[in-house]
């Protein structure tokens, strides 16, 4: 018979889906479907659709057909005449020297834009930040590619509040959850999803 076990593949298929396809696309059509299934079977719906946004958001970083902030990261990049930032190939060593510098730089942009994440949308925070991350390499004379990767995923895995993110506000209608719902998990997300980040960001596309 049907369970949770089955309700959780539903929402990992789905979410995974979101490598190839839009994120918010994914949930618009999915949430629904893992809240009726969910009900039909007499569970919480509560317990399965902040995992769906967040698993799509994580999987939106994977690609820059993923999410929002991804493409216009990558326009704003091209139109400042940077390379595109192809997520899935490895870079290119346009520096040979990574430096505390760098790295305090690299943190410190990403904070920056996961904070403003949590309080503006995604889309305002790869406006406004971008650029900011285009100066900041040629200031430090260093490869731009590993600051806009950052801007990416920091500007939309970002899972402390209800906004910022398309996914997150679905889920939180249809949820009904309540602002600490998204603090007591999202705050570890984000920690998380940072340190990662950070560290692959160094792996994979070095300064």
């Amino acid at each position: 018979m049907p369970g949770a076990a089955d309700v959780w593949l539903l929402v990992i298929v789905a979410a995974a889906m979101s490598i190839v396809r839009n994120s918010t696309a994914i949930v618009v059509i999915t949430a629904p479907v893992v809240k009726d299934v969910a009900e039909t079977l007499h569970l919480s719906a509560k317990r399965f659709l902040m995992p769906l946004s967040c698993i799509a958001i994580l999987g939106g970083c994977c690609t820059l057909l993923g999410t929002s902030t991804d493409l216009l990261v990558d326009d704003m990049a091209r139109v400042a005449r940077q390379s595109r930032s192809g997520r899935l190939c490895r870079a290119p060593s346009l520096a040979t020297f990574v430096g505390a510098i760098l790295l305090t730089a690299l943190i410190v942009l990403d904070g920056l834009a996961m904070v403003r994440t949590e309080l503006l949308s995604n889309a305002t925070i790869a406006v406004l930040v971008t650029p900011i991350a285009i100066a900041l390499a040629e200031s430090l004379g260093v490869s731009p590619r590993p600051f806009l990767v950052v801007v990416m995923i920091a500007g939309s895995a970002s899972f402390a509040t209800p906004f910022g993110y398309q996914t997150k506000v679905i889920v939180s209608a249809l949820g009904k959850y309540r602002y600490t719902d998204f603090l007591r998990v999202g705050l570890p997300l984000n920690l998380s999803t940072a340190v990662v980040a950070i560290l692959s960001i160094r792996t994979f596309f070095p300064f």
